[in-house]
Formats: C-alpha cells, structure tokens, sequence
C-alpha cells in the first residue's frame, strides 16, 4: 500500500447516516405537531445545533427552552445512530483489508463520540478501534503518507477490490 494511515469521513462513507440528518428536523417537528415549512432545510443547513433549536422555538413555537430542544433532537439522532444507521456496502471488508495490511485508521467526524463508538459497537467495527478525530480536516488538504476517504472514494476503492 502506498500511504500508512487512512482517515475516513464517518457520516456517509463508512456509515449510511447521511438520512438521519437530512430528515431529523422534520421528524422533531412532526414529533411536536407541526409541518416543517418549505426551506426549512437549508434555513437550518448551515446552523448550529443551539441555532437550529432556537429557530424552531422562534419560527414554529415549538415548547421548551433551547437546551430541552437540543437534548430531544439529539436524543432522536442518537437512537437512530445506537438502532438503525447501517454502514455502508463493503466497509466492513475494506477495514479489514486496511488493518490487515497494517494501515491505522482514523475518523473524521462532528458526530457526537458516544453516538459514533455505539454505532461501530452495533456493528462489528470498533474491533478495528480506530483514533476517533473530531474535528475534521480542511478540504483539499492530504497530509503526507495519508488517504483521505470521502463518500464515493471508498465506494470506488472497495469495488476496485473486490472486482466490482
């Protein structure tokens, strides 16, 4: 292998939660009686979790103060990501092929740590137990020795692989 170390975008190249987010907004305001108007999602695309929530206290009326709102919308992300998010095809091989060919592998990630080891714990990829990196990486940067994986990267190189 050319390069040591792999770090991996977590939301949407080893995992399939790109849906979590894209409908989390909704599904919270559904939970509290109310339609989300049309632009709701890219009103609160570029906001922050405590943004988002004083928009729909603000915009929606929706009950509670913005750290209620905060905990239930994340509570709501992390039963999806402790229950339901599924990794994508061929992630688990792929890893295994990595750490197997001496690779360390890291994540790049906003998510919240507990929500992203319960889901690798759920399914089977914490063994691998990668360097959690929370802060991401600046686009366009590629440190030396390091392949970067974004979504459709790892999908191209594990089909590579695997004669796909």
């Amino acid at each position: 292998m050319d390069f040591l170390h792999a770090i991996f975008d977590l939301d949407g190249t080893l995992l399939d939660s790109m849906p979590v987010w894209e409908t989390l907004g909704e599904r919270y305001l559904q939970a509290h009686g109310k339609r989300a108007l049309p632009g709701m999602r890219a009103d609160t695309a570029l906001l922050s979790m405590r943004q988002t929530a004083d928009y729909f206290i603000e915009r929606y009326g929706v009950p509670g103060t913005q750290q209620s709102v905060m905990d239930e919308i994340n509570a709501m992300a992390a039963d999806d990501y402790l229950h339901r998010v599924p990794a994508k095809p061929y992630v688990p091989e792929y890893l295994a092929h990595l750490k197997a060919n001496g690779v360390n592998l890291c994540l790049a990630t906003a998510t919240d740590r507990p929500l992203v080891e319960g889901a690798l714990k759920r399914l089977d990829l914490l063994v691998f137990r990668p360097h959690l990196h929370l802060h991401g990486i600046r686009r366009g940067q590629r440190p030396p020795g390091h392949l970067l994986c974004r979504n459709g990267v790892l999908r191209r190189r594990a089909g590579k692989q695997h004669g796909l």
